[in-house]
């Protein structure tokens, strides 16, 4: 099960949960320019749903979440993945998901 949000901030999450493996990361796009093209992107797959305005609008105060759950994450030990390519970040996540896989098979 994959649990993501920005309400799922680094910190206020369990470390571990009996009978799961706990993977945290954050993805972050330090790119302004980049971070703002995602909501055009998420407007025109949601068919107008998620509007690019009314994300523009609040650019500067999202930046601002962004860059406090990145303290919290740094604070926390949580890996802050760059999202500006979709194909490296999901690599890197998958790459983090293994590598706390690995310790699990040597168990059984």
């Amino acid at each position: 099960m994959v649990l993501e949000g920005v309400h799922l901030v680094p910190g206020m999450l369990p470390r571990e949960i009996h009978g799961a493996l706990v993977v945290q990361c954050v993805l972050a796009i330090n790119d302004a320019e980049a971070h703002a093209s995602h909501f055009w992107i998420r407007d025109t797959d949601s068919e107008g749903v998620r509007p690019y305005e009314k994300y523009l609008d609040a650019f500067d105060d999202i930046r601002l979440v962004q860059a406090y759950i990145q303290g919290r994450a740094r604070k926390h030990d949580v890996p802050v993945i760059e999202n500006g390519n979709i194909e490296d970040a999901i690599g890197e996540v998958m790459e983090l998901v293994l590598s706390a896989a690995e310790p699990l098979e040597v168990k059984s």
